[in-house]
């Protein structure tokens, strides 16, 4: 019954799309219809590096390109043993040799953890391996790389990569000398994030690393977002977070959004201020602070009450130049009655909307000023953001030109294409780029592929992070993806299947940096709720009993809180507890005779 209403629905959206639309889960089937007619495919070595698995239209083309590609190259990521196809036991074990029994059991449970661990790869290897049996494609030997020198400097990293998440664990016999992988208990992210701050720049100063050999992942981006771009503000580290960012927070969307929402609900106080206050207005702050005292002492609400020209005087105003604040009433309204009057005609279409959306925003020359903030933005150091700023306009017409071929001339309600318009806003993703080269990438322990950093801060490592609880609902439950996978339709994978994908992607993550591993978790949340550690802690302690559990943010000397003039404030301001009780240190008394 699910499957044959989720039909019915495809059918009809299939039925709606126009004959010149193709939506974007349809872009794979086109590009399998192009690459035999290709002749440039036809010459090529096509190489996938860095893949952790497929989805099925992506085998689709990996399909095509197997058949008429020169030569496919694939690169998965998996123990060498298993990948060389030695998945026996080994020689059976007399029954008197109890050690050697004992070594075969940990040696079988072993293979077993690995083949669980690595079962995305095995799951690709097995899948290609069947499309080229079934077009007769002859496979070439598979070669195993070799693990290389890379940790070289770190022997306690080179034992993670063999054990960790494997199951039985052997652990190390002793502490490598190096301090290479180190656990750090803190209070909350914020001081978290100080203590990486400030262990980052210890091992660009002190160790003579560059900020691109240092890499910060976590499971929680999203939520740390914030928190890094204070901390690393303030301690001048430069640095690239790889999201992919909502636009709906953006001061353009703001400003559209709530010019729509005027429109619809008769110019309300709360709407007009929250278009007119979203920073791209032609309106001075002193402007928009004098319009908005107005309108609230006046009581002005509606169409009616923005186009009769203001004479009142409420008690306070008295100093207000009436005919200024008039202009500034018209300058405020006419764009948006503009806009109106096109929403009002009976015979206006989507295009006709989505003209006049562009007029509105031409007006008040919200392009110039977007361009103006992003120059803004690049010159204060936020040359991320300062991109974002650079392509909103561009995301926003991409987005009505969308809208318009998809409803062209179609005649619908002006709340339905506001709506319409917020569901587009939420979907647009804004990515960027880094703006320099020597900086520290901090990213998602799924999206971000890093190259081979010498050190690597794995934040937020608490219980509910990692694992990441709280699965967004599905229409399918685990049971039907089960049994259609039964059937052969492959689907997203369950609940189950996401936590060996999530284990593999730790594995893939703590195992990339040559040198150095911190990993952190905090003691409570930031509204104070109490936090467990994740249950990674408990293997890294399996592999190493020698590790030790610091309290990074404790007993820090105030010579090493000082990284730079906004950190020497900050510890000036928390030390004055001390110093009124009489018990401030040396130290901070010489820091604060450079202040006063």
């Amino acid at each position: 019954r699910k499957l044959q209403e989720i039909l019915t629905i495809y059918q009809a959206f299939d039925k709606s799309m126009q004959a010149d639309t193709i939506p974007s889960e349809r872009l794979f089937d086109v590009l399998c219809r192009l690459i035999p007619e290709s002749a440039l495919i036809r010459r090529s070595v096509v190489a996938f590096d860095g893949f952790t698995g497929f989805t099925p239209v992506q085998y689709q083309v990996l399909e095509a390109l197997m058949r008429y590609a020169g030569q496919v190259i694939v690169t998965v990521t998996v123990d060498g043993e298993l990948a060389e196809g030695r998945l026996a036991a080994g020689p059976a074990a007399s029954e008197g040799d109890a050690d050697s029994q004992a070594e075969a059991a940990l040696r079988r449970a072993r293979l077993a953890g690995d083949r669980q661990l690595f079962d995305m790869s095995l799951t690709t290897v097995h899948t290609l391996r069947n499309l080229a049996a079934q077009n007769q494609i002859t496979e070439e030997a598979s070669q195993v790389l070799p693990p290389g020198l890379r940790f070289g400097k770190a022997p306690a990293l080179a034992v993670l990569e063999r054990q960790l998440l494997r199951g039985s664990a052997v652990p190390m016999a002793g502490d490598d000398g190096q301090g290479s992988i180190r656990l750090w208990e803190v209070r909350d992210r914020h001081a978290e994030l100080v203590c990486v701050a400030r262990e980052m720049f210890r091992l660009v100063k002190e160790e003579g690393l560059c900020y691109r050999e240092i890499a910060l992942v976590t499971s929680d981006i999203t939520g740390y977002e914030p928190v890094i771009r204070q901390v690393f503000g303030q301690c001048h580290i430069p640095y690239f977070i790889d999201v992919k960012n909502s636009m709906m927070g953006h001061p353009l969307v703001a400003c559209l959004r709530g010019a729509l929402e005027a429109v619809e609900n008769g110019y309300s106080y709360e709407t007009m201020f929250a278009c007119l206050k979203s920073g791209m207005t032609p309106f001075e702050e002193n402007d928009l602070y004098e319009l908005e005292n107005y309108v609230l002492a006046m009581g002005i609400r509606g169409r009616h009450a923005w186009e009769m020209p203001w004479e009142r005087i409420y008690r306070e105003g008295r100093h207000l130049d009436m005919e200024r604040l008039n202009r500034l009433r018209v300058q405020a309204s006419e764009p948006l009655f503009a806009m109106q009057e096109v929403f009002r005609r009976p015979e206006s279409t989507v295009r006709d909307y989505a003209a006049a959306l562009v007029e509105f925003m031409q007006s008040w020359q919200m392009e110039k000023r977007l361009s103006v903030m992003a120059g803004q933005l690049a010159q204060t150091g936020e040359a991320s953001l300062s991109l974002e700023y650079e392509q909103a306009y561009n995301k926003v017409l991409e987005l009505l030109d969308k809208v318009v071929e998809l409803f062209g001339d179609g005649r619908i309600s002006p709340r339905e294409w506001r709506e319409i318009l917020d569901t587009g806003f939420s979907e647009i993703r804004v990515g960027v780029i880094p703006a320099c080269v020597d900086r520290v990438v901090a990213g998602d322990m799924h999206r971000t592929r890093l190259k081979a950093p010498r050190a690597l801060f794995f934040i937020g490592a608490n219980d509910g992070l990692v694992p990441k609880t709280g699965e967004k609902a599905s229409l399918l439950s685990d049971l039907d993806r089960r049994s259609l996978a039964k059937r052969g339709i492959q689907l997203a994978p369950t609940r189950q299947e996401n936590g060996f994908i999530d284990r593999f992607y730790l594995y893939l993550t703590l195992t990339k940096p040559s040198e150095r591993l911190y990993v952190s978790w905090c003691r409570q949340s930031m509204d104070g709720a109490a936090m467990l550690p994740s249950y990674l802690i408990g293997e890294l302690k399996g592999i190493y009993p020698w590790l030790e559990t610091e309290q990074a943010d404790c007993g820090v000397p105030l010579p090493m809180q000082i990284l730079t003039p906004e950190t020497a404030r900050t510890a000036l301001l928390s030390g004055f507890a001390d110093y009124k009780e009489g018990r401030a240190p040396k130290a901070w008394l010489e820091l604060y005779g450079l202040f006063w």
